[in-house]
């Protein structure tokens, strides 16, 4: 067999797969794909960890007092085991509460701090201030470090413009 009927033969195989459409198929992902790929898992799966790390230190704050817009903040972070306190009056209570907030009248919180998980963090409102300062002194004496009194009460997150229900069934 001459070397020119060698590159014919071989000149005939690269005709044949040109009309064939016979390509080169890799035998596994390129490097391009496998680096954009990984470099999209980091990024796309550490930046949910950091952003809710972030938002539980920063949202809770260091002092006795929490404002309506970090009460607020904390309620659209939907925190699993956050407990919004209501201690107001239940004649009181009618006149609107926030949504998802447990209404505990002052006279029956003794009685329901048995049940209370000292991790739990609490954010106590009402429509008097005495009522909430005195849920707070009981439920830190009682043990609870978590606990915040919602800075202006339920006033103020009337005044701010936040949603209210009212509840006209309650007593």
């Amino acid at each position: 067999m001459k070397a020119s009927d060698f590159n014919n033969k071989n000149n005939k195989l690269q005709e044949l797969r040109k009309n064939l459409f016979i390509k080169k198929i890799p035998k596994g992902p390129s490097i391009y794909f496998v680096a954009t790929t990984l470099l999209f898992l980091m990024i796309f799966l550490t930046i949910p960890l950091k952003c809710t790390k972030k938002a539980n230190k920063s949202l809770f704050p260091t002092g006795m007092y929490i404002s309506a817009k970090s009460t607020l903040d904390l309620l659209h972070a939907h925190l699993p085991n956050l407990l919004l306190l209501n201690v107001s009056h239940p004649s009181n209570y009618q006149m609107g509460f926030i949504h998802g907030s447990m209404l505990i009248p002052p006279e029956k919180l003794y009685e329901r701090i048995a049940h209370a998980d000292k991790e739990t963090p609490i954010i106590i409102y009402s429509y008097e201030e005495e009522a909430a300062l005195k849920a707070y002194a009981l439920l830190k004496e009682y043990g609870l470090s978590k606990v915040w009194i919602m800075e202006g009460g339920i006033e103020e997150w009337i005044t701010s413009k936040y949603p209210l229900k009212i509840d006209l069934t309650t007593p």
